[in-house]
């Protein structure tokens, strides 16, 4: 399932991707790149496959090795359908039929529906095992923030009697 999530982000953002071919190491350097539907219909397949897998019973990493979940397959089987609901989601407008098809399977079958069932990695909090975001940051000391183009651009012309504020130099006492 954590394969098919990181597929569907791909394909979400890039749309061809190398997928069929993918993941060969030195075997094939220059895998072909697949079509984003053809991506998304085998995903569909794969998550409908591990969900009823997870469905079927059994056991998932021991509860220490599995540090999203703990070991819970229910939650698992959860999450693939919510991926799949998601997916269902991104093809509406493509794919109409497939894409209710996918998300009333995903809805019967049991999806994410509060807070508690979402596929959160626990960051530590202390290095070297902390979130990257946290540690790019906030550890690092970084006090670079700066106003975006897009918003100069817009209140610039205004003339504002904010936008001195807003837009001042970023110097910070040490």
């Amino acid at each position: 399932l954590m394969e098919a999530y990181t597929f569907q982000s791909l394909v979400d953002v890039y749309g061809y991707i190398p997928y069929t071919e993918a993941l060969q190491g030195a075997t094939d350097l220059v895998p072909v790149y697949d079509k984003d539907s053809d991506v998304y219909n085998d995903l569909f397949t794969k998550i409908t496959s591990a969900v009823n897998t997870l469905k079927g019973g059994g056991t998932s990493f021991l509860s220490g090795a599995d540090l999203i979940y703990g070991g819970d397959v229910a939650k698992w089987a959860k999450f693939g359908n919510s991926l799949k609901l998601r997916m269902a989601v991104r093809i509406s407008d493509v794919d109409n039929a497939k894409a209710t098809a996918m998300a009333a399977e995903a809805i019967a079958s049991g999806i994410i529906t509060n807070h508690s069932e979402s596929a959160i990695f626990p960051f530590q909090g202390t290095p070297p095992n902390t979130n990257p975001m946290w540690e790019d940051l906030i550890q690092s000391g970084r006090l670079d923030f700066v106003v975006a183009n897009t918003f100069v651009d817009v209140i610039a012309p205004l003339n504002d009697p904010r936008s001195a504020v807003f837009m001042q130099d970023n110097v910070v006492p040490y």
